[in-house]
């Protein structure tokens, strides 16, 4: 156990004891998301945020396509992109902004959106 919320430690526990590919939210390459930003005309010098992480195949394909500005939220370490996951792809590419987030219950504020 992690400590935190139950939440926490149950997502935590799934991000142990499975592979990425294994999960049922598992892409190696997020497609849709890939053709719902391109319908929008978002581009690589926009701002990206994923909530729910789950594994690197997310920033890593955006990063590859030129993304820049690039944060994970996920409630578990592992998920947002800890332990062993790379912060960079191979080659270069984006850093990443990893975040530990509870969406859930997270209150923010706007000043904290600046």
């Amino acid at each position: 156990m992690t400590g935190g919320t139950p939440r926490q430690e149950h997502w935590d526990r799934i991000h142990r004891q499975r592979a990425a590919e294994s999960t049922s939210w598992y892409q190696a390459r997020p497609e849709a998301s890939l053709r719902a930003l391109d319908h929008l005309g978002a581009g690589p010098g926009d701002s990206l945020i994923d909530a729910g992480g789950g594994g690197p195949g997310w920033w890593m394909s955006f990063s590859n396509g030129g993304w820049t500005d690039l944060a994970v939220l996920d409630i578990a370490p592992l998920g947002a992109g800890g332990g062993a996951q790379a912060t960079r792809p191979p080659g270069g590419g984006a850093a990443l902004d990893r975040r530990r987030c509870d969406a859930l219950a997270a209150r923010p504020h706007l000043d904290d959106l600046a």
